[in-house]
């Protein structure tokens, strides 16, 4: 399994693609993810919580126009999600993704809880049709994803190139509920997610 996953990520990192196409697909994939009104609602009450994005991935620096978002913040290991105002008041963080300031970790009422979330969004270097995904190895999201209330919508943004049939997934990984492409919007079958390890 281990080496699947290592053999995986070697295979998406060398189908890099241009920055120009990156941007024009990232663009394709918000105005899908507009379409959900699951995604509106949360963004909306100020209950959705999003990654902010690796150059390679996915690009929701959009969405934080003139919205208050949950962020991920790797504290001990473990994602803790803090709300921002302002992408200003990000730094690098844990495996250089960007991470809330030292003065918004701080401030308690800036900590999110999970039952205050209704949508997040996940990252993936790879997903499947069954809604595993293929992170960067450390588990982070994994742990978090099974932590939160079964209310909570879980949506992976991902460059169709990027999803498979199948990808190698166990017992620690756990699915998301919608993949959001730029060509498509795939709704994970109940009996996927309810059969995951």
């Amino acid at each position: 399994m281990k080496n699947e996953k290592a053999e995986l990520r070697r295979k998406i990192r060398l189908q890099t693609e241009t920055a120009n196409s990156t941007e024009a697909k990232s663009r394709q994939i918000l105005t899908r993810l507009f379409a959900l009104d699951v995604f509106c609602d949360a963004l909306r009450t100020g209950r959705l919580m999003s990654f902010v994005p690796l150059p390679s991935e996915v690009d929701t620096i959009p969405l934080f126009a003139g919205h208050e978002i949950a962020v991920p913040c790797c504290v001990d290991n473990e994602i803790v999600p803090f709300r921002i105002v302002s992408l200003s008041e990000l730094e690098p963080g844990c495996l250089g993704i960007r991470e809330p300031r030292e003065s918004v970790r701080q401030d308690p009422v800036r900590r999110v809880e999970p039952a205050d979330i209704a949508v997040v969004l996940v990252p993936g270097l790879a997903f499947d049709v069954c809604g595993n995904r293929l992170g960067r190895g450390k588990g982070y999201y994994d742990r978090f994803l099974r932590s939160l209330p079964k209310t909570v919508q879980t949506i992976g943004l991902a460059f169709d190139r990027t999803v498979y049939e199948t990808v190698p997934h166990g017992e620690n990984d756990y699915p998301v509920h919608i993949i959001v492409t730029e060509n498509r919007l795939i709704k994970v079958e109940t009996e996927c997610f309810d059969n995951s390890p």
